[in-house]
C-alpha cells in the first residue's frame, strides 16, 4: 500500500510518468513474450521461424530494456502466437494495477484453437443437460435434443415456465415472439 502510495504521490511528477510508462513497456512486453512461448512449449528459434524473425530479434525481444519493440513486431508476434492483441491509451491508475498485478510465471494467454475449442465444449450442453442441472424434466426433450448452449437454455426456460404456470409450450413461445 505505501508503494502504490508513494507511487501516486511520485505520477504527479510529468517526466516520472513518461519513464513510468516507458518502464511498464519495456519490462512487461518481454516478460509476455517470453511466456507465451514457453507455455506453448517453443524455442526461440521455433517462435522466430513462426513469426518470420531471426532468433537473435527474439533474445532482443525477451530481454526487458533491451530495445524497441514497434507495432508490426508485435502484430507479427500475436500472429505466431495466435492469440489477440490490444493496445490502447488508458489511464495511469490503470496501468499501476495491472503491473502491480502482472506475475510473469502465471501469465497464459491460450491460443485461438484452444480458447475456441473450450468454448465450443461449454456451449456443447445438450437441454437434457439443463434439465438435469436444473432439476426439472422434460417430458418431451427429444424435441429439443441437437439444441445447446444459448438456444437450448432459451428453449429449458420456456419449459420451465410452462410447467410452472401449466400451460402450454406454444403458449410460452408465443409470448416471447
Amino acid at each position: 500500500m505505501t508503494t502504490k502510495l508513494s507511487r501516486a504521490e511520485k505520477l504527479n511528477n510529468k517526466d516520472y510518468r513518461k519513464a513510468f510508462v516507458a518502464s511498464h513497456i519495456n519490462v512487461n512486453i518481454p516478460y509476455q513474450i517470453r511466456a507465451l512461448r514457453k507455455q506453448r512449449g517453443w524455442g526461440q528459434q521455433e517462435l522466430a521461424y513462426k513469426a518470420n524473425m531471426k532468433q537473435a530479434a527474439i533474445s532482443r525481444l525477451e530481454k526487458p530494456g533491451n530495445g524497441k519493440t514497434n507495432l508490426d513486431t508485435m502484430i507479427r508476434l500475436a500472429n505466431a502466437f495466435d492469440v489477440a492483441l490490444i493496445v490502447k491509451f488508458a489511464p495511469y491508475k490503470e496501468v499501476i494495477n495491472w503491473s502491480e498485478q502482472f506475475y510473469p510465471d502465471k501469465f497464459q494467454v491460450k491460443s485461438y484453437e484452444q480458447d475456441s475449442i473450450q468454448s465450443q465444449t461449454q456451449s456443447q450442453i445438450s437441454i437434457q443437460t439443463f434439465a438435469d442441472r436444473l432439476n426439472v424434466s422434460v417430458p418431451n426433450y427429444q424435441a429439443y435434443e441437437g439444441q445447446s448452449g444459448v438456444s437450448g437454455a432459451i428453449e429449458l426456460s420456456k419449459l420451465q415456465v410452462a410447467q410452472k404456470y401449466h400451460v402450454p409450450v406454444e403458449r410460452v413461445e408465443n409470448s416471447y415472439a
